[in-house]
């Protein structure tokens, strides 16, 4: 159930950048946020990752 809200919150907040900023900034905005995850879950909490992970 956590997991369903998150995807949504997601979703809206999405939506609601959409409306108002141009779809290019926005798309940049989320994949940049991924690599940012990426960075702190290896950097912080000290996960192991590798390229073979990504595949």
């Amino acid at each position: 159930m956590t997991t369903a809200m998150g995807c949504r919150a997601y979703w809206r907040v999405r939506g609601w950048a959409i409306a108002y900023a141009p779809l290019e900034m926005v798309s940049a905005l989320s994949e940049t946020s991924v690599l940012f995850a990426a960075l702190i879950s290896t950097i912080i909490i000290k996960e192991a990752s590798s390229l073979a992970t990504f595949r």
